[in-house]
């Protein structure tokens, strides 16, 4: 199975790709619910690829320490305030992924509030930050489709909060 739905028929648009091992939650879901049930439904997609091993659904896998990526799709910079507020929530869970792609289509400035969780999130914690000094160093990418018109002032605003800028043609 390549990908599978958290639940086939569940209304949760979480999915997890085995092709390059990551868990997808679309942000009309994000901004739909609080932190802790999108939490919920990633854990138990990430849990679901290894039920025996990983029941908790841990971004890195308790025995192998694979990395889980997050995504977030569906143009996550319309719903910024949620995505702040779940990468917060994912620190304080314990349960944080090492590698975070966020999808748009680069409309959207970047808030303030959004830039301070990302800056956050790539800073290890003896600086502040979120990530634990013995894990690798995280990425954040900010994946754009170009095919739309591109904001070039919403794309500095991505450079200026931290991580790569990808630009890709849908």
């Amino acid at each position: 199975m390549n990908d599978s739905s958290h639940h086939r028929n569940s209304p949760v648009p979480v999915s997890y790709s085995d092709a390059d091992h990551s868990v997808r939650i679309e942000s009309d879901f994000l901004a739909a619910s609080d932190p802790l049930p999108a939490i919920e439904a990633l854990c138990i997609a990430i849990a679901e690829r290894d039920p025996v091993n990983n029941p908790c659904g841990l971004f890195c896998h308790p025995l192998t320490e694979a990395e889980t990526t997050l995504v977030v799709g569906a143009d996550a910079m319309l719903h910024q305030a949620e995505l702040a507020q779940l990468v917060e929530a994912l620190y304080i869970s314990c349960n944080y992924p090492l590698h975070i792609r966020v999808e748009t289509r680069a409309t959207q400035p970047v808030t303030p509030s959004l830039a301070e969780q990302v800056g956050r999130y790539l800073k290890p914690q003896a600086e502040g930050g979120y990530m634990d000094d013995s894990r690798p160093t995280p990425s954040w990418e900010w994946r754009c489709d170009t095919g739309e018109t591109l904001d070039s002032a919403a794309l500095e605003t991505y450079r200026a909060a931290g991580g790569s800028v990808t630009l890709i043609r849908s």
